[in-house]
């Protein structure tokens, strides 16, 4: 004969529940982020896109630059430049 398995008691508190999300319950805005007026940092240019089309020029060189193979280095060499770099961080 088998023996049954015993499971330790489940602790539940009042008014608590495990439940999935409810997405559809939450209302998003529809306007887009590009379409907002544009934030002003004192003057500064942080050398960022301003423009849709700006940024779909930087996303086309992106593309180009990751199927270019020479551009590549590998992990390792990563790791130890980046390790040389934040030196003060890794301490």
């Amino acid at each position: 004969m088998k023996k049954k398995k015993t499971y330790p008691p489940l602790e539940e508190e009042e008014g608590l529940f495990a439940n999935e999300p409810a997405l559809e319950a939450y209302a998003y805005p529809t306007s887009s982020i590009a379409e907002e007026a544009d934030i002003d940092f004192n003057g500064k240019d942080l050398g960022l896109p301003r423009t849709l089309e700006e940024i779909e020029v930087e996303l086309r060189e992106a593309e180009r630059d990751l199927k270019d193979a020479s551009k590549w280095m590998p992990l390792c060499d990563f790791i130890s430049d980046f390790k040389k770099e934040h030196a003060e961080w890794l301490k």
